[in-house]
Parts: C-alpha cells; structure tokens; sequence
C-alpha cells in the first residue's frame, strides 16, 4: 500500500490528518490478526503536509514549536512503513534538506515515487 500524505496545516500544532490515517491503518491490521511489520506500507509526504516531516530543531524555527508528528513519525518507523518526502515539496516549502527529520527518505518527487511503487505492485491510497 501506499498513501498519498498531503493534508496538513503547518505551524497549527496538530498531527497530520493523512499521518494519523495511515496510523490508524496500522492498528487495525494489528487488530485483524495481522503483524504490520510484514505489511508493504509507504506513505508519501507532500503538500501542505510536508512539515509533517521537518524535525524540531526547523520546525522551532519556522512555527515557534517542536513538531507534534515526531513521535507519529516515530512510531511509524519502528512498525516499518516507509515514509517518504516529495523532493520538490521540501525545496517549495523553503526547507534546506537536512530539516528532513531521519529516516524519512526523500524522493526526486511525490509523482514519481507513485509511478515507481504502483509499477511494483503497490495499491495506491488517496490521501
């Protein structure tokens, strides 16, 4: 699977909408029997949701905050779904590329991981 991440309202103090969904999506295949560890998940970032990934130290900066999707992020992570920034997104929102929170992978651009990951098979999840 993989989720298309866009909603966010940076500097708003509250997790990202789309993150949370793909959380959610996490425990209800913990809740169906199944490990997530073993799902084939990736959510990608871009849009308005992009500062979703900015680490704190940027995030302070900009928003006068630590970013609430840390630990989200976080948790994502150590369930092993991929999460991914759009390239384009992160230089159009002003951020330099080491404000990328690790390990969030950042990709050439949103619409190109998409193409990469449905042509493996994944099932696209609108966002």
């Amino acid at each position: 699977m993989v989720f298309n991440v866009t909603q966010g309202m940076p500097g708003d103090g509250r997790v990202s909408a789309d993150l949370a969904s793909v959380a959610r999506f996490v425990n209800l295949l913990a809740l169906d029997g199944m490990d997530p560890k073993k799902a084939d998940i990736v959510a990608v970032v871009h849009g308005s949701a992009t500062a979703a990934i900015i680490s704190d130290r940027y995030h302070q900066a900009r928003f006068g905050a630590a970013n609430p999707n840390t630990d989200l992020v976080r948790q994502l992570e150590e369930n092993r779904v991929e999460v991914i920034v759009c390239g384009q997104a992160v230089a159009g929102a002003g951020f330099p590329f080491e404000a990328v929170m690790q390990p969030v992978e950042i990709s050439t651009s949103a619409m190109t991981e998409f193409a990469k990951r449905q042509l493996q098979g994944y099932a696209f999840v609108p966002g």
